[in-house]
């Protein structure tokens, strides 16, 4: 089976975009990982 690597591929709906991580990202992710109860540390 051969298949074709294309890379990351962006997808966008009305509700949802997906796409590649880029490093102006990481200070957003981080303040909406650390203000979720669900994901602190206690």
């Amino acid at each position: 089976m051969n298949t074709i690597h294309v890379g990351t591929q962006s997808i966008e709906t009305e509700r949802l975009s997906l796409r590649q991580f880029v490093l102006e990202d990481a200070e957003d992710m981080f303040m909406n990982w650390i203000n979720d109860k669900e994901v602190q540390f206690n």
